[in-house]
């Protein structure tokens, strides 16, 4: 049981990340990733553009100042562009770390303290 709930708490945690869906209004920082589905395909990027009819930006996996790395995707090919705001990242690692303490007390703090008070003066 006590498993069962832990595994389900890590799990919804994983759900609290705070995804927004990219469009060309979105204000993206440089340094600010943002994943890019297209054709099947994943792509993890920054120094992201957004325009009415393309995506480019470049992979995290080079350095930032390889503007010769630089991909770019048609808007009619993409799937699906998200990225994490970091304020709704962070709201999401504090409500799961509440609720690890939470589920902490409950299970051992919780039986001891019940056994105390069973204690006969």
């Amino acid at each position: 049981m006590r498993n069962s709930l832990l595994s389900l708490l890590l799990l919804l945690g994983a759900c609290m990340g705070g995804r927004m869906h990219v469009d060309e209004w979105t204000d993206i920082a440089v340094t600010q990733p943002v994943d890019v589905w297209t054709q099947g395909k994943h792509w993890r990027l920054y120094g992201v553009t957004v325009l009415l009819d393309s995506i480019t930006g470049i992979p995290t996996d080079v350095t930032l100042d390889c503007d010769s790395c630089r991909v770019g995707f048609p808007r009619s090919q993409i799937d699906s562009v998200v990225t994490r705001q970091p304020s709704e990242l962070v709201k999401g690692i504090v409500a799961q770390s509440a609720a690890l303490l939470y589920l902490y007390g409950y299970f051992f703090v919780g039986p001891f303290v019940y056994a105390l008070a069973a204690i006969p003066e």
